[in-house]
């Protein structure tokens, strides 16, 4: 039941961050807030997640990933945040979840040299 909803969550954001703008995206994630907390434990809520993402039809980028795990996350009572990060020269981006300041399951690799530009 867990792998399907958060199926069901990578579909929603899949579909958001490729149908529609930025500003999409970013409105949906401030209207779902941190709920009561329940039994599940975060590494329980990613490692399911990971799990949909392994039987996920196409490869999930990290605006969609981090989008689903940031409202898995909040849903089970967690107050995580999405951040975005940027550099300029050469230009790159990417995007990963924080709770309580740290990342949640995210390379460090990718993070290096990006400057948050976003946090929500």
């Amino acid at each position: 039941m867990r792998v399907l909803k958060s199926m069901i969550v990578l579909i929603c954001m899949d579909a958001v961050v490729h149908l529609f703008p930025f500003s999409m995206l970013a409105f949906l994630l401030r209207k779902i807030h941190t709920t009561q907390k329940c039994s599940e434990s975060d590494e329980s809520v990613m490692r399911t997640l990971n799990f949909a993402c392994l039987l996920y039809p196409r490869v999930v980028r990290c605006l969609v990933y981090s989008a689903a795990a940031t409202i898995l996350l909040r849903r089970a009572g967690f107050d995580v945040a999405l951040v975005v990060g940027v550099r300029k020269m050469p230009f790159t981006a990417h995007a990963w979840c924080e709770l309580d300041g740290k990342p949640v399951l995210d390379d460090t690799v990718a993070r290096d040299g990006l400057l948050p530009a976003f946090r929500m």
